[in-house]
């Protein structure tokens, strides 16, 4: 599934708790990310799962996600993978602003994208609600 999560400088400006007099510097930022930004999400249900003590084995990969994890999957049936992303090219400018020491605008970037991946999360919340119904469990995979 693609998303559209655009924002405008107001709301940029509000999210990120800036005074009116950096609207201006704001506003290349904004366009910057609404152009970079290619949201995306999905997730897969599995009904067939192998759980051991330092975390689970779906489709002969192993995920060891540690025994606190592992030990809160007991006893689950099946397992919800949601994989989401706002593309490779954001932490590209993200990584450019940092290497031409432009903080300000690499820490607004990352600020943003956290914004958005929040915003992608609320989006696919009914498959947690559909999982937890059936006795699953939801695992949350989340790439900038």
């Amino acid at each position: 599934m693609v998303y559209n999560l655009h924002i405008t400088t107001d709301e940029a400006g509000a999210l990120l708790e800036l005074s009116d007099s950096l609207a201006d510097q704001l506003e290349g930022v904004v366009e910057a990310f609404n152009h970079t930004i290619h949201p995306a999400g999905g997730y897969r249900i599995y009904e067939t799962i192998h759980l051991d003590a330092d975390g689970f084995v779906l489709e002969g990969m192993p995920f060891h996600t540690g025994h606190k994890i592992a030990h809160a999957l007991r006893g689950s049936s099946s397992l919800a993978v949601v994989s989401i992303t706002l593309g490779e090219d954001i932490s590209r400018l993200i990584e450019q602003y940092n290497k031409e020491f432009d903080f300000i605008t690499a820490y607004w970037l990352d600020k943003l994208s956290n914004w958005a991946l929040e915003q992608l999360m609320r989006l696919l919340k009914l498959i947690k609600k559909a999982v937890v119904e059936t006795a699953g469990c939801l695992i949350a995979l989340i790439v900038l």
